[in-house]
């Protein structure tokens, strides 16, 4: 009986190679795997529970989360609760519950009025007023929001400190 040694050393690099692509993609599984990495899995399975069970409407959870991101420049790139994390739109309420709501932050749209000429006076009337707005870093003159900073301030903090809304008459 004659062996054939081309067809065997064939054989034999065929299933070294299959092995080795089997023992490569078992590798990258079990590297992502919740064994391996368990904040992934914890990761994943919050943002299921907000996509599958208590998820607000998708439109309006995610004109919340912008509102919260424009806000706060800060949480927008974050590598879990940002834009570009693994909860996607539902990092920004995530944040808000664990840190914003504590840090006093405000998790709701934000008021987008329909003139924005005379919204540039307002703004303006309310910078001069109160300086102390015109300075924030969210609310000021080159704040995050712009020109809307000193409504959403007045709405959220100012009117319950008595400060006045409007141009002034005097």
């Amino acid at each position: 009986m004659k062996i054939n040694h081309t067809s065997y050393h064939y054989n034999f690099w065929v299933t070294v190679t299959v092995l080795t692509i089997s023992c490569v993609i078992w590798l990258i599984g079990f590297l992502q795997s919740p064994l391996f990495r368990p904040e992934i899995h914890q990761q994943r399975l919050l943002a299921e529970k907000y996509s599958k069970e208590q998820a607000p409407d998708y439109l309006a959870e995610k004109i919340l989360a912008e509102a919260y991101w424009q806000r706060y420049t800060d949480v927008i790139d974050h590598s879990y609760y940002g834009k570009q994390g693994p909860m996607g739109i539902y990092g920004a309420r995530e944040h808000y519950k664990q840190h914003g709501k504590r840090e006093g932050r405000i998790f709701a749209p934000i008021i987008i009025p329909d003139d924005l000429a005379h919204e540039k006076q307002l703004a303006e009337a309310y910078w001069q007023r109160y300086p102390e707005v015109e300075k924030s870093a969210i609310w000021g003159r080159g704040g995050s929001l712009g020109i809307l900073g000193p409504r959403d301030y007045h709405h959220y903090y100012g009117r319950h400190l008595n400060h006045r809304w409007g141009v002034s008459t005097e």
